[in-house]
């Protein structure tokens, strides 16, 4: 079975890489390296709950898909029709994922980035694509099999990837119908004017429709209003979510216990005595940008390991290789060790290093002992150990380097 994220990944790369490399030759200043590791390291992670959400959309949808009368085929223009549906959902999955707490806790992370370029389009929400698919359900009753359900929904994310750019300004007639960069940045601004505004992933005329439509008009100042100030992936996938749960432990109502995942962004029961300020929106002067001091060195060993875990991510997502399930869950859990580790080692705190050589070892010896079970090629499992002693070798090296300051930022 093909997964189209296997297909799409390497074209949003690409895509990452040619705007990466122009900005870097114009000096710009749209990339900064903390912000941009970050989101293309969450989107690493994210890659592979992809995997998940494959089983759960097949498993959940195929008796649904079992009991209709209704079967449509794998046309073009079926799957066109799919796409504009698909499309039309995802607009009040969005809108409602920004008022509702369990929704916002789950599509908050892709705002948490202070930037906007198309390594923000990677810094998906693990949780978000999960939550997503709850929704489109009723496609499968209208005859569109599990396969076009999520192909479609895959089609439409690498649509609305090219949308995260300041390279391109207004678009003329194209935007009267379609989103564009301009009205996506408006979408991700902290300013009074654009909060909760532009939800189309591929047109805009569900805006419009709806009274949700705001053009850009002014410098937009990127983020969100509570930002979790952390480089760390789970800190940054599960900030909101921590909150909640605080106030859900905190407050002795049942019945606040249970609709406190339902109501609208802000409110809080009446028993909660934590203070947690009110959030209100930010100029462009007032925003505090989040910019830890990284370990001396670390940049090139970061990069390198960056690269192996998008070779394991791919290894993954083959889904025609031999690579077997328990293959799999290793290369999942090796990428989240390597993501949490990175984002340690950005903010300079010690146990990041520790755990970035010490997880090199770990998937050393479980290649040596058991690569025969996983179902990695031969190749492959050549590859991977030398990568994992690159990879450890550098960790020892920034290791010695800062040595006499690695306690610097630990908490």
């Amino acid at each position: 079975m093909l997964n189209i994220y296997s297909v799409l990944a390497p074209i949003a790369l690409i895509l990452f890489v040619m705007e990466l490399s122009y900005c870097l030759y114009k000096k710009n200043d749209f990339y900064s390296f903390h912000d941009s590791f970050t989101n293309l390291s969450t989107g690493i992670g994210n890659q592979l709950v992809n995997l998940l959400v494959m089983g759960f959309v097949f498993s959940f949808y195929q008796p649904l898909y079992e009991m209709t009368p209704l079967k449509m085929d794998y046309s073009f223009i079926n799957m066109l029709i799919l796409l504009v549906l698909v499309d039309f959902i995802f607009y009040w999955i969005h809108r409602f994922g920004h008022s509702i707490n369990f929704l916002w806790a789950a599509h908050s992370p892709h705002h948490s980035g202070e930037e906007m370029n198309l390594a923000l389009a990677m810094r998906a929400s693990v949780t978000m694509r999960l939550t997503s698919f709850f929704f489109f359900w009723p496609l499968a009753f209208l005859g569109f099999s599990p396969q076009m359900i999520y192909a479609a929904s895959g089609i439409q994310l690498i649509i609305a990837f090219w949308h995260h750019t300041k390279l391109i300004g207004n678009m003329g007639w194209f935007e009267k119908y379609f989103n564009t960069p301009s009205h996506h940045r408006v979408h991700h601004g902290t300013n009074e004017k654009y909060l909760d505004k532009n939800f189309g992933e591929i047109f805009i005329i569900w805006d419009k429709m709806f009274g949700t439509f705001q053009k850009e008009e002014e410098e937009v100042n990127f983020g969100i209003l509570r930002q979790p100030k952390s480089l760390n992936p789970l800190v940054i996938n599960f900030h909101f979510w921590s909150l909640l749960f605080s106030d859900f432990k905190e407050t002795n109502s049942l019945w606040d216990k249970v609709r406190i995942w339902f109501m609208p962004l802000g409110w809080r029961p009446k028993d909660i005595k934590t203070f947690r300020s009110a959030v209100k929106p930010l100029n462009k002067n007032e925003y505090d940008r989040y910019s830890p001091t990284s370990f001396l060195g670390a940049k090139p060993l970061l990069i390198i390991q960056l690269i192996f875990c998008l070779y394991i991510m791919f290894l993954a997502l083959d889904m025609t290789s031999s690579l077997s399930l328990n293959g799999r869950i290793l290369c999942g859990v090796y990428i989240w060790a390597s993501m949490m580790s990175w984002g340690a080692i950005l903010e300079s705190r010690s146990w990041g290093l520790k755990l970035s050589f010490g997880k090199e070892i770990l998937l050393s010896l479980i290649l040596i002992s058991f690569n025969t079970n996983l179902g990695f090629y031969n190749y492959s499992v050549s590859i991977l150990l030398l990568l994992c002693l690159i990879s450890f070798l550098g960790s020892v090296f920034i290791y010695q380097r800062n040595r006499f300051s690695l306690t610097q930022y630990d908490a």
